[in-house]
């Protein structure tokens, strides 16, 4: 019982991280997302332009 409750918690983490993580790309790349709430306007394109331009082009 005492290793049940932390995999529990565990896949609760790594299944909301994943339903985020798709999320947020669907929002970027301008697809509709169902519900009614969302990403703040900082965090949607993070990271943003000016973290490509301090790190430069690496390639």
């Amino acid at each position: 019982m005492t290793f049940v409750v932390p995999l529990l918690l565990a896949a609760l983490l790594l299944f909301l991280l994943r339903v985020l993580i798709r999320r947020r790309r669907r929002m970027l790349r301008g697809l509709p997302v169902r519900g009614p709430w969302h990403f703040p306007a900082r965090w949607r394109g993070w990271p943003g332009r000016w973290w490509h331009r301090r790190r430069g082009r690496r390639r």
